[in-house]
């Protein structure tokens, strides 16, 4: 854990997701994201494993706080606009591309947690990551000279394995959030 790391509080989130327009659904699609990245950073806690559960809230509650007011890529963007007042949340915000996984840029716990609670939900639900891979094939558009697609859903089946295994639970559990 990062000492005196500065974040935004709760209420300061809400509000910035107000002063950039964030459109309704991707508010309530970052609320199911955060339900399940908290949810998973106290069963991290739970098992021994330290992660910045405040860290965690704050970059889950924002990291799509620009999804479709940006032409540039909204995880890109939406750290750009906390780079400078916020910048470890801003540094697990940007990991939140689909792509991270296959980069190996995925390195603390924290940007795990977003990442996959983010895998974890279309549009507003919690769906398993099946369902969430079969849905998001219709709309990941990966190059597939830069990424192969197949080694990027590879990559995300390991990550929830690691995720599990650690915190000793299947991932089913987070479809009764």
């Amino acid at each position: 854990m990062i000492i005196n790391m500065q974040l935004p509080t709760r209420q300061e989130c809400f509000a910035f997701l107000e002063k950039y327009h964030t459109p309704q659904n991707v508010v309530k699609h970052s609320l199911a994201v955060n339900k399940v990245a908290n949810y998973l950073a106290e069963q991290f806690n739970k098992a021994g494993v330290q992660v910045d559960k405040d860290l965690i809230d704050r970059a889950s509650l924002l990291h799509d706080i620009v999804r479709l007011t940006t032409l540039g890529h909204h995880a890109e963007e939406g750290a750009k606009i906390f780079s400078q007042d916020y910048p470890e949340m801003a540094q697990v915000m940007v990991k939140h591309r689909l792509s991270a996984i296959i980069k190996d840029s995925l390195k603390t716990w924290e940007e795990k947690i977003v990442y996959y609670a983010d895998k974890r939900v279309n549009h507003d639900t919690i769906v398993s990551l099946d369902e969430r891979i079969a849905e998001g094939r219709k709309r990941w558009h990966v190059h597939k000279t830069e990424y192969h697609q197949e080694n990027i859903l590879k990559k995300m089946k390991e990550l929830e394995i690691e995720i599990f295994t650690l915190i000793k639970q299947q991932p089913e559990i987070i479809n009764g959030l």
